[in-house]
């Protein structure tokens, strides 16, 4: 392993925001290596070496959801749908279509899927859906390619929030004092825990916010804890 653990790819320009692992080719769109050793089978089998390396705790994406957190930095995630760096899936003006989007953990295959809620329902076909087993399937997971729940149920698996929903589903004026107001004094990133016994909030859900300025992202609690560790990870309790 590199002892740096930075980018070990020939000429890369970002060396220090990503690892070898997160490097994409501009060429062939594959990770792993660059422009230069596309092609070159044993330039490729070079890099391998340097694939396990990871970035320091301190300098690892913090974006929800990122399942490749330890590789590269914050700056340098590139969103899967528009290629631009700084923001994730569920932040891209690109995906977002009135700030309605769906988040869901696949059912069939646990793969995480992000689309917009008025261009994912399929019609004409009978199968039923694998959570309720009594509304025919209507939604199409495009990460994953499965068809295999209704509407209704995908409405409530979509577990991870943009700010317009938690301002549509939860009292953001008592959500946004708590981080205002952070008695603690603990600096940013901050995470917060809101339960359903609460007056202010109807569900179990965690709130968090990467700096002052920056939007709200919120994740329904449930039981899928590599998703919810993944979520805060880097992240410290209000």
């Amino acid at each position: 392993m590199s002892d740096n653990k930075t980018c070990m790819v020939f000429c890369c320009r970002y060396s220090m925001t990503h690892t070898t692992k997160s490097h994409r080719c501009g060429q062939c769109k594959k990770y792993g290596h660059g422009d230069m050793e596309c092609n070159i089978p044993n330039s490729i089998t070079n890099l391998n070496k340097y694939l396990d390396d990871t970035l320091e705790i301190s300098k690892q994406c913090k974006l929800a959801g990122c399942k490749y957190y330890q590789y590269h930095s914050t700056d340098a995630h590139h969103c899967k749908h528009c290629n631009q760096r700084e923001h994730s899936s569920t932040t891209c003006s690109l995906l977002i279509t009135n700030n309605k989007i769906y988040n869901v953990i696949c059912p069939t295959c646990r793969c995480n899927n992000v689309f917009p809620k008025n261009n994912i329902k399929v019609y004409g076909v009978d199968n039923k859906c694998s959570i309720c087993l009594d509304n025919n399937v209507e939604i199409y997971f495009p990460s994953c390619g499965h068809i295999c729940i209704c509407s209704k149920c995908c409405n409530h698996l979509n577990i991870i929030m943009d700010e317009d929903t938690i301002k549509e589903k939860y009292n953001i004026e008592y959500i946004e004092s708590i981080f205002n107001n952070n008695f603690r004094g603990f600096n940013y990133p901050l995470y917060k825990r809101f339960y359903s016994t609460d007056d202010n909030i109807n569900d179990d859900i965690v709130i968090k916010r990467i700096n002052s300025n920056s939007p709200l992202e919120g994740f329904k609690l449930n039981y899928d804890y590599e998703m919810y560790n993944n979520f805060i990870k880097g992240y410290v309790e209000i």
